[in-house]
């Protein structure tokens, strides 16, 4: 389906100006389409499609992926408010060479749970605090963009023990 709007809105838009509203719904029909898709998989399939392990931690379920050799420094990669993990596996291969790589849904993005409760800092922090002990983790390398910097700084502030490096963008 999504397939085809795509097609139509290339011959929408070549035909000029007038068609715009055309194409605004064919749009808005795409993106009702894809909602009621989505809406219809179950938590479960949608983590089990994924290929993501999934730990239940305290405010939910946490979707992860741990790559690399057990005995190499650990880098953990924290992704921002917007996108989840999965906008980071490019950066995978390139670390591995000499990281084992920790990547992970924060709660309400990707294939983790969306609580109930407000996510604050804390909430977050504690996420990640809690993912790396069910990994066995003691330090860490931690690499946070936008968001998941303030989640790093947090952790370090709280735990600063358990972080070897910070990296922030």
């Amino acid at each position: 389906v999504l397939d085809m709007a795509l097609a139509n809105l290339d011959k929408i838009f070549g035909q000029g100006p007038e068609k715009a509203a055309d194409a605004e719904g064919v749009l808005n029909g795409v993106c009702f389409l894809f909602q009621r898709v989505v809406e219809s998989i179950t938590a479960s399939a949608f983590r089990k499609a994924s290929k993501y392990k999934v730990v239940n931690l305290s405010a939910g379920a946490t979707a992860y992926r741990d790559l690399g050799k057990k005995g190499d420094t650990v880098l953990v990669i924290i992704h921002g408010g917007t996108l989840g993990s999965l906008a980071y596996v490019p950066y995978e291969a390139p670390f591995l060479e000499h990281f084992r790589v920790v990547t992970y849904d924060q709660y309400g993005r990707g294939f983790s749970d969306r609580p109930e409760a407000p996510l604050t800092l804390e909430v977050l922090r504690q996420q990640l605090e809690e993912l790396l002990d069910h990994l066995n983790i003691h330090t860490a390398v931690l690499y946070g963009v936008s968001l998941g910097a303030a989640v790093a700084a947090r952790f370090a502030a709280v735990a600063p023990a358990r972080v070897a490096a910070l990296g922030f963008q």
